[in-house]
């Protein structure tokens, strides 16, 4: 029999409830089941609205969680005073390019998004996910020096899903498979913990989709990168590619930022050289479901010259 588990429950009226139902000699799970029982048959309702969730917005929690930390008088402001405060510190993160859709929200939309942030972001995740480091990048011809991680493999999962948070375009994202298929990488989040929370929190069904759950679209076109590889941007002149660090963060952004791709593999590749010495490369795949027009190619004129001349 399935089990389910209420969590997060506010004390206060969990004390009311159980109080009543001592005083009237009901067992707490008969009630329950009564309540919902009455409740599926249309004979009661709620006196309020059902919440809503705004579960695009759970990238953010984050953030707001360093706000509040940080600024003790953040949650006396007004609205737009903690919008532009929550702005300005996306701004100085590594997701700093996200301000553009932080300043498109409707100032009606920011009070609902910051009372859904303060109302979710003490909720606690019991989840017993772990983290596995698949991929890292270094300097210097082995990628030894100053060596970390920038993808994880997340582990805890169930047999039919998949999920892996790396380090790229701003932030830590996280891209969940399941039953095979896998969506987009979500919006950044600060740290790896960040991001693993929120998935927790999206499998938990705590955040419907939590921003890591993400519709799949038809890739039409893709790009592949390497850091060993240096080349031209296929849609404009910007050198994309090599890289002594191994890192492709900025060729990965520019497809992203410029040119509206989404990145659909990250990962380390090992080839060897002449004298059979292991090279290792980071690699990436970036796909577009309507890729913009290729740059022209460099026209090439071959003149004739007359020997004779």
């Amino acid at each position: 029999m399935a089990e389910y588990v209420l969590r997060d429950v506010n004390p206060h009226i969990w004390s009311r409830f159980t109080e009543r139902a001592n005083l009237e000699g009901w067992p707490t799970k008969a009630l329950l089941v009564g309540l919902m029982d009455a409740y599926g048959r249309s004979e009661i309702s709620p006196t309020t609205a059902p919440p809503r969730q705004l579960p695009q917005w759970a990238w953010l929690r984050a953030y707001y969680r360093e706000v509040v930390k940080n600024d003790a008088s953040f949650l006396d402001l007004d609205v737009e005073a903690q919008w532009e405060a929550l702005v300005q510190h996306v701004v100085e993160s590594p997701a700093g390019l996200e301000w553009r859709e932080l300043a498109a929200v409707p100032i009606r939309t920011r009070a609902e998004v910051l009372r859904w942030l303060r109302q979710t972001s003490n909720l606690s995740v019991r989840h017993v996910l772990t983290l596995r480091a698949i991929a890292h990048i270094g300097e210097g011809p082995d990628l030894q020096t100053n060596r970390r991680a920038f993808q994880y493999e997340v582990l805890g999962l169930s047999s039919s899903q998949q999920a892996w948070i790396a380090d790229f375009g701003g932030g830590w994202r996280v891209l969940l498979a399941i039953d095979g298929e896998s969506g987009d990488w979500s919006k950044p989040f600060p740290g790896k913990e960040d991001a693993l929370d929120a998935l927790a929190r999206a499998l938990e069904g705590r955040d419907t989709e939590a921003g890591v759950l993400m519709d799949i679209e038809e890739v039409r076109g893709t790009v592949q990168l390497s850091t060993n590889i240096g080349t031209r941007c296929r849609h404009c002149a910007e050198l994309v590619g090599f890289s002594d660090d191994g890192d492709l963060s900025q060729s990965i952004n520019h497809y992203i930022d410029a040119h509206g791709y989404r990145l659909l593999h990250l990962g380390t590749q090992t080839s060897h050289a002449a004298d059979g010495s292991p090279w290792h490369s980071t690699i990436a795949v970036l796909g577009h479901d309507n890729p913009p027009p290729d740059a022209p190619k460099p026209e090439v004129r071959i003149v004739m010259m007359d020997p004779s001349e």
